[in-house]
């Protein structure tokens, strides 16, 4: 299995999401509202379930493309897209799908899915707020930068592995070597995630390009296309740390 490893979006996350959006349209299919009980059942789960994956696909393509063409944006403003982007799909999709539906219908769907869709970003967007001022101790910069060449100091670190005495840092700007123990390298890498994948080698999840699973180890390519070491113990701990199933 072929596996990239992609820190802006996590997994769980999706699947999370996914499992509260069906449960958001079952609810929704059970108590009827905007005068949608006169549907069958079956065409009622389907109607809700799929305006409200209909928003969450909305709500996940406007969450990508404000962190990737918009991150100066005021939050209050991506927000509002988030929101709006969310809205917007449910109403394309009513009127696809349920043509036959009167066009007040799908005015009041879009004007309670913005509302909606806006409270539940505004809530999404506190926690994430929190959750960056209880972790204040993740935008320190490694230790182990301090030990790099002036030029590399601004890289992002990828691997590090061990060279008899030295140990051989890689980064996004090349490798270098410094005199150093490996454990005492590890421990400057901090507060980088990452694992020791080999008792030779620690590999930050920021630096992998892809996990390709054998049967008792694995091929680890890291982003500047070299290979790191994956021995057993380094693949149990890939796999309980989500990094492949």
């Amino acid at each position: 299995m072929n596996t990239s490893i992609k820190p802006a979006i996590n997994r769980q996350r999706i699947i999370h999401s996914i499992l509260i959006t069906a449960a958001a349209g079952l609810f929704l299919t059970i108590i009827a509202p905007l005068g949608t009980s006169y549907l069958a059942f079956g065409e009622r789960l389907v109607y809700w379930v799929g305006l409200c994956f209909a928003g969450w696909v909305g709500g996940m393509l406007a969450e990508y493309f404000t962190d990737r063409y918009m991150r100066k944006m005021p939050k209050v403003g991506q927000i509002i897209i988030h929101s709006l982007s969310a809205a917007l799909c449910v109403f394309v999709a009513l009127f696809t799908f349920f043509q036959h539906l009167p066009i007040s219908l799908g005015l009041i769907s879009f004007f309670y899915v913005f509302v909606i869709s806006l409270a539940i970003t505004s809530v999404g967007a506190a926690f994430k707020k929190q959750d960056s001022i209880d972790a204040p101790a993740e935008s320190k910069p490694p230790a182990l930068l301090d030990r790099l060449p002036v030029e590399m100091r601004q890289a992002d670190i990828y691997a590090i592995s061990a060279e008899d005495h030295y140990v051989k840092v890689h980064t996004s700007q090349g490798h270098t070597m410094i005199l150093m123990r490996f454990k005492d390298a590890v421990r400057d890498a901090s507060p980088l995630k990452g694992l020791v994948t080999h008792r030779s080698w620690w590999v930050a999840e920021q630096g992998v390009q892809s996990i390709k699973r054998k049967s008792r180890s694995a091929d680890l390519t890291l982003k500047n296309d070299e290979l790191a070491l994956v021995s057993r113990n380094g693949l149990k701990a890939i796999r309980e740390s989500g990094w492949v199933d």
